[in-house]
């Protein structure tokens, strides 16, 4: 059965109007489309399928190649809509053009109810066997253009709009009570892929008057659907994939200019709204046996594309005045399950050794969006633009209620959310007398990503069980703003995001899961970022070259500083280790940077330098000699700035090309980076062009690699339950304002994270409670981790004849709960581990200048409210026997450096203020809860375990113990900075 459909269309309008006095035209583009297409198998139906003879021959179709029975709707549509259109007119002109397309889509492929499917031949004559496979697909491809210009002595008014309105459904679907049996695969796919291009332009120039607006519009809503229905029962001897994909591609341009001899006013928006629901299920109680190496696989994979410009330029004689909006709405469901009480191979026999049973869950959503506009007036400029996106997404992987699910080799359980935003608004707003300009870019994001296995579920692995949930957030956000006029100049540039989100992999209460743990492990993450926090430079024995000098011999050390040491001028020092240097001498002078000895004139040394000397002082007080990290020697290259480690290997110690840096200790050059390349050799990193250094040699810098990497994973038996999360912003708001009277220029920063975390063990849950056959290394392992960075920077300047007054802030409200624990009964032949992480690392940049001719007024702030709750264990009334060792650890790190700064200058005042305000709250805890039983009998090879010490590099430092190990660390490190400076001819405050 293959029913297929495709539209492709081709509509142009367009006009041209012209008169002596006034010239009107409007063109419009409209394409009205319903459709219904189906292929079925109807209720009730009774088909069998030998799969003899030549096989399926259908070069564009999915199944060529194959036999047996298949069920195919599929429609392709290409649509190309333009509408233009151009006026002129003595005194008026008008001119308008618009594309409208409103679509309602339905494409279904399925096998009705109580049907009855046989694909399966007792005499096969080759090696390609009979399956099912039922398959609904929609391409759609939408190409819409408006534009209109206009001209005229007196008055113009122009209009160009794009509109898109598309319900679609893609359904592909075995039926309820339906039986299929099939030699081979068991195939149900529904798949849809869209893409928009949408471009509204219009143009204009009038003697007085011009009004100009543009618009794009695009409302897209509908689902895709890929199921096996409830109390269906399929059998087949190779695999059983029910798939659902979703991909959009949606990119809009609106765009205007407009100058009036009077008066110039426009306006261009882009508006989309995306609701839509991708889902892959079995359903409540169907029964269905795969026994071929891929088992039984339930994914749904949506993903958003979209690049959205709205932008605008209006001037006047007098008056100027132009807006830009970007409004993006997107409402998400990425769903893949199992039902409540189905049962998947339940009778396994004859499975194939590789067996999996699968089910993903994934979204991926990304975003560039720009709103810029110009407004340009003899009199006044006025210039506004604004970013507003709001995305709700629920991305969901489970195992059903009382369920019964086996599976040869592994069972995975996955659910991933992604989300990259690329925000830019930028707005110029000048006049003879006033400008004013605004740009506000706010991003609203509520995201929950689920994977878990259901209450009273019952999963058996050979290999292993993964349960994972991800979560990943990303976004990048600029706001900036000109506005200049001949009296005053004011403008305004903000960021707002506010991010509210929840991961969630859990074991439901009353589950029994047995995962044996044979065969290949799985890649578990272990809650550590590669490029994370811990990467730091590495220590050692620093080298030592030892300089004959004449009178004033040196010993130079690669790394550290002697004065740190305890090491002081004076001191006698007993020198071991070399060539030719062994011996007493006596310190006359010690270098600024700690790193050179100068020894009295009555010492004699030879030139040398030594890997693996000691140096300790004999007199004067205790000091001895120990490991450091190198000395960096900081270069400024102009766009190619470099830091070279005097001895060891960036790349050893884990740095790695795109990786963010904090340096630390290093005077002038401490700060942010990023790294652009390492030189072969490892001793060099180049950083990308964007940042500056200062030549200089630091002693004891350190430098610690930004949490901008993936999770770290190591290889994993048994049961793996993960849920893991990061929050990765870097926001920009910067604002430039003079006048000939005054200059007023505000920018902020707002941020907002409600983060919650978690994976659990829940109550009544047992674990490996028939473990026979296990492997030596099962072990089960809960982790709950979340990373949060933070890069803003705030920045004005203002400037005015008699006042500037510039004001910046950075606002940073983050909430976040971590845990991870045990509340059933669990058993491991290995290890048991319950580990919970949560590490945030904020860099905070707030930077104001105001000058005025009478007075500069600024003022910058940074505050900071950051509370964390992180927390790993077993709780009351939890059971845990392990053959290895059990491990509950907490882990919280916090980093911050905010600096305030600001200058204000006056003719006869200066004012200014600045101030870092820190509220940071702080729960770290590891715990066995009263009433526990646990067991750890320490055997095979030792844990790490954290002692409570911290290195030089400050890593936490570990050793190696068996049995029961509950440790909880925090770590801070906090650098704020408030700086400011003022004056005037009569005061400066």
């Amino acid at each position: 059965m293959d029913a297929n459909d495709r539209i492709f269309m081709v509509g142009v309008a367009g006009q041209a109007a012209g008169g002596k006095k006034a010239g009107m035209g409007a063109s419009v583009g409209v394409a009205i489309v319903t459709r219904n297409l189906s292929a079925y198998v109807g209720d009730g139906a009774r088909v069998t399928a030998y799969g003899r003879g030549t096989v399926i021959d259908d070069p564009q179709g999915a199944w060529s190649g194959r036999r047996g029975l298949v069920v195919e709707a599929t429609a392709d549509d290409d649509m190309y809509l333009i509408a233009a259109g151009g006026a002129g007119g003595g005194n008026f002109a008008f001119a308008a053009s618009a594309v409208t397309n409103i679509i309602t889509s339905t494409i279904k492929a399925y096998v009705g109810d109580n049907a009855t499917i046989i694909v399966s031949d007792p005499a096969p004559k080759d090696s390609v066997s009979a399956s099912v496979m039922v398959s609904a697909d929609h391409d759609a491809n939408f190409i819409m253009v408006g534009g209109s210009a206009k001209g005229s002595k007196k008055a113009g008014v122009g209009a160009a709009a794009d509109i898109l309105t598309f319900n679609r459904i893609v359904d592909a679907h075995i039926g309820s009570h339906t039986t299929v049996t099939a030699d081979g695969d068991v195939i149900v796919s529904a798949d849809l892929d869209e893409i928009l291009w949408a471009v509204a332009a219009g143009v204009g120039g009038s003697g007085k008057v011009t009004v100009e607006g543009s618009a794009v519009v695009a409302v897209i809503t509908g689902s895709t659907l890929a199921y096996i229905d409830d109390n269906a029962v399929i059998s087949a001897d190779g695999r059983v994939a029910v798939t659902a994909t979703a991909d959009a591609d949606i990119n809009s341009i609106a765009g205007q200019a407009g100058f009036g001899g009077k008066v110039g006013f426009g306006i261009s928006a882009s508006v989309v709204v995306h609701t839509d629901t991708v889902e892959a299920r079995i359903g409540d109680n169907a029964r269905v046996t795969a026994l071929g190496a891929e088992g039984v696989s339930v994914r749904a994979e949506s993903g958003e594309d979209l690049l959205t410009i709205a932008a605008g330029a209006s001037g006047g004689g007098k008056v100027g005045v132009t807006g830009s909006a970007v409004v993006n709405v997107l409402a998400e469901n990425t769903i893949a399950y199992i039902g409540d009480g189905a049962k998947i191979n339940e009778d396994n026999t004859g499975a194939d050794s590789d067996q999996d049973v699968i089910l993903q869950a994934g979204d991926t959503t990304n975003f560039i969006s720009i709103a810029g506009s110009g407004g340009f007036g003899g009199t006044a400029g006025v210039g506004a633009g604004a970013d507003v996106g709001v995305v709700v997404k629920r991305t969901e992987a489970r195992i059903g209620k009382q369920s019964v699910v086996n599976a040869a080799d592994d069972v995975i359980i996955d659910a991933a959310s992604s989300e990259f935003f690329i925000s830019a608004t930028g707005n110029i707003g000048a006049g003879g007398k006033a400008g004013v300009a605004g740009s506000a870019g706010v991003y609203v994001v509520v995201s929950q990503t689920e994977s878990y296995i259901d209450d009273g579920a019952e999963v058996v692995a050979g290999g292993d069980v993964l349960v994972t949930a991800d979560g990943t957030f990303r976004i990048i956000g600029v706001a900036g703003q000109v506005s200049g006029g001949g009296s005053a100049g004011v403008g305004a540039s903000g960021v707002v995001v506010v991010h509210a989100d929840t991961v969630d992999a859990h074991v439901g209460p009353d589950a029994d899961v047995t995962a044996l743990g044979q065969g290949a492990g799985v890649a578990a993450r272990t809650g550590d970022r590669t490029g994370g926090g811990a990467v730091h430079l590495s220590t050692e024995t620093p080298a030592l070259t030892f300089t004959d000098s004449g009178t004033a011999d040196t010993i130079t050390r690669s790394g550290g500083s002697w004065a740190d040491e305890g090491f002081e001028a004076g001191q006698k020092i007993k020198v071991t280790g070399t060539s030719d240097n062994d011996g007493e001498y006596t310190i006359s002078a010690i270098s600024d940077d700690g790193l050179t000895l100068t020894l009295s004139s009555g010492d004699s040394l030879t030139d040398e330098t030594a890997s693996d000397a000691q140096v300790e002082a004999t007199s004067g007080g205790d000091a001895v000699m120990s490991d450091s990290v190198p000395a960096l020697t900081f270069t400024d290259n102009g766009d190619a700035d470099t830091i070279t480690r005097a001895t060891g290997n960036w790349i050893d110690d884990g740095f790695e090309a795109g990786q963010t840096i904090v340096v630390t200790n290093a005077g002038d050059n401490s700060g942010r980076y990023v790294i652009d390349s390492i030189s072969a050799d490892g001793k060099t990193l180049t950083l990308t062009s964007d940042f500056s250094l200062s030549n200089g040699v630091a002693a004891s810098a350190g430098v610690i690699g930004g949490s901008s990497g993936d999770w770290g994973t190591a290889e994993a038996h048994g049961l793996v339950v993960s849920a893991t999360s990061s929050e990765d912003l870097i926001t920009i708001a910067a604002g430039l304002s003079g006048g000939g009277s005054a200059g007023v220029a505000g920018s902020a920063v707002v941020d907002v994270l409600v983060e919650n975390t978690r994976a659990y063990i829940d109550e009544g849950a047992e674990i490996n409670k028939v473990n026979a056959g296990a492997d030596t290394d099962q072990g089960v392992h809960v982790l709950a981790a979340d990373d949060t960075s933070s890069i803003t920077v705030v920045g004005t300047g203002s400037f005015g004849g008699s006042a500037g007054v510039g004001a910046g802030a950075d606002v940073s409200v983050i909430t976040k709960i971590t845990k991870a624990w045990i509340d059933g009964d669990v058993t491991a032949m290995d290890d048991v581990s319950v580990r919970a992480v949560s590490g945030e690392g904020m860099v905070s940049v707030v930077g104001n200048i105001a000058a005025g001719g009478s007075a500069g007024v600024a003022g910058s702030a940074g505050v900071y409210v950051v509370t964390t709750i992180t927390e790993g264990s077993i709780v009351s009334g939890a059971t845990v026997h392990a053959g290895g060792d059990v491990l509950v650890t907490a882990e919280g790190n916090f980093r911050l450096f905010g600096t305030a700064g600001q200058i204000s200058i006056g003719g006869s005042a200066g004012v200014g203020g600045s101030g870092v305000v820190l509220v940071h709250t702080d729960r770290v805890e590891a715990f066995v809860g009263s009433g526990a039983e646990v067991t750890a009998l320490g055997t095979g090879v030792p844990s790490r375990a954290v002692t409570g010490e911290r290195d030089s590099n400050r890593d936490w430092i570990t050793e190696d113990t068996n049995g029961l190990i509950v440790t909880a660390v925090s770590y801070e490190n906090i650098i704020g900075i408030a700086a400011g400076g003022s004056g005037g001819g009569s005061a400066g405050v």
